[in-house]
């Protein structure tokens, strides 16, 4: 790279002070020492506790220790299924009546809208009809 050893030295001081790199010079040695070794081994070893935890329970899901607990938790799980599903389908229809009836009612306020709409507009149009005849009749005075 060719870069004298106080260029090297200076461009660590930078990256670190900017905390880019976390080095430290070791003279002793002649060396550099990247990172913190003892916070290093402090993440790998809460990321390995952490992995082994989880490792553990896809294991217990896999494979079991006791059959005869599985069979019985499973038969509970399928009867509790069995017993809500009459009050689960219970809910289901009336959220699909309970939409039916808003969308109803949408639709009847959309056309309530448009009938409101048209009839203030048919109002208008016999009120200016009406101005415009008004209006030929002064005219038709004014002329005569």
């Amino acid at each position: 790279l060719e870069m004298t050893f106080e260029q090297v030295e200076k461009s660590l001081v930078v990256f670190t002070q900017t905390k880019t790199l976390s080095v430290r010079i070791d003279h002793r040695a002649g060396c550099l020492r990247f990172g913190d070794t003892q916070l290093e081994s402090d993440i790998m070893r809460s990321q390995l506790i952490v992995l082994s935890k989880q490792l553990e329970s896809v294991s217990q899901i896999l494979h079991p220790k006791d059959k005869s607990i599985t069979a019985t938790n499973r038969a509970a799980f399928y009867t509790e299924i069995r017993a809500t599903i009459p009050s689960e389908h219970a809910r289901i229809i009336q959220r699909k009546n309970l939409i039916e009836q808003r969308k109803e009612l949408e639709e009847r306020m959309a056309q309530e809208k448009v009938r409101e709409e048209e009839r203030r507009k048919a109002i208008e149009d016999a009120e200016r009809k009406k101005e415009e005849e008004m209006r030929i009749k002064r005219e038709h005075l004014l002329r005569e």
